[in-house]
């Protein structure tokens, strides 16, 4: 059989010929940004070449990762953690507010998909408050009826920030709605006295009934929310 129709001949080493030296004399003569190429070359071409099969670039090549099995490789979350990830859901509630899209700001949380995974009562319980709190500010721009498209992006795009969209609280805290209420009733007393009102008692107190990863966590959020409505527990149930 000639050897012009084998698939794969193996060569000696005399067989290579060495262009390292006129390819770097050829690339020093060349300018910036000049190419050499022939003359059915595109750069359209080139660039689906490197697309296919490239992992960085091919995103049909890999499969794409389960939430649930990210979360569980994240495992149990510490208190650290939990107010890391809280510090963070309150800059992107703040961009939402101020006319950002959901996908760029409280929906680009990971663990807002999928509440019932996180493994942290208080960071679980925050998020949902977050993601109510987001929903309940864009409600009150769509019933004001004063926002222009072009001003707030209002659409959803996929994000579950409806109330009955998402778990419900009164399952989420445990039965811990009572606290809320004695939250919010702490939180009024600031809002009502400069003084005598909210004592570092009541605030002790609240954090032996709830934990202080709890307290925490539900604080900014309930703050946040008490400002867009009175009684915020109402919105909760």
């Amino acid at each position: 059989m000639p050897a012009t129709t084998i698939a794969y001949t193996r060569h000696d080493d005399d067989d290579w010929t060495d262009i390292t030296e006129p390819i770097t004399e050829a690339c020093s003569s060349m300018g910036l940004g000049q190419l050499v190429h022939g003359e059915d070359y595109s750069p359209f071409e080139a660039m689906s070449a490197i697309e296919l099969m490239q992992p960085k670039m091919d995103v049909g090549l890999q499969t794409p990762a389960n939430l649930e099995k990210v979360i569980d490789t994240i495992g149990d979350l510490s208190d650290a953690d939990a107010k890391y990830v809280a510090d963070g859901m309150l800059a992107m509630m703040y961009l939402y507010f101020n006319g950002n899209t959901t996908l760029q700001t409280v929906w680009s949380c990971l663990l807002c998909h999928h509440l019932d995974a996180v493994r942290h009562a208080g960071l679980k319980y925050f998020l949902n408050l977050a993601l109510r709190c987001s929903g309940l500010a864009r409600d009150i721009m769509l019933e004001s009826d004063v926002i222009a498209d072009e001003d707030a992006p209002l659409a959803l795009l996929g994000a579950d920030l409806e109330p009955k969209k998402l778990p419900a609280v009164t399952d989420c805290l445990g039965g811990r709605i009572a606290l809320l209420e004695e939250l919010e009733e702490m939180l009024e007393c600031v809002k009502n006295s400069k003084n005598e009102g909210c004592k570092k008692t009541v605030v002790d107190e609240m954090r032996r009934k709830g934990g202080s990863s709890l307290i925490d966590c539900l604080m900014p959020v309930l703050i946040i929310m008490t400002c867009l409505q009175d009684r915020p527990a109402k919105y909760l149930r």
